[in-house]
């Protein structure tokens, strides 16, 4: 009979993030634009990545234009795509 080691069993990490309540006014929640620098800095970590979904606290389509709207504002030079 072939024992089972208890040892070699993973565990996970279990990290909790508060979500980062940010208030979105109604006009910016219709069209998120690339060009509202202020804006997309808030969604983006120090190390100028994407916040997640979960951090940011929007919802999925909303999460999704921000997306678009930080790649834009990179491709035009308006942000940084990371720090040095």
């Amino acid at each position: 009979m072939i024992k089972k080691s208890t040892t070699s069993v993973s565990r996970r990490r279990v990290t909790t993030l508060t979500p980062r309540n940010y208030n979105i006014s109604t006009d910016e929640l219709n069209y998120i634009d690339y060009k509202n620098v202020r804006l997309v800095r808030r969604y983006m970590t120090r190390y100028m990545k994407i916040e997640p979904r979960r951090r940011s606290g929007l919802t999925a389509k909303q999460q999704r234009d921000m997306a678009t709207a930080i790649k834009r504002a990179r491709y035009m030079a308006l942000v940084p795509y990371a720090l040095r």
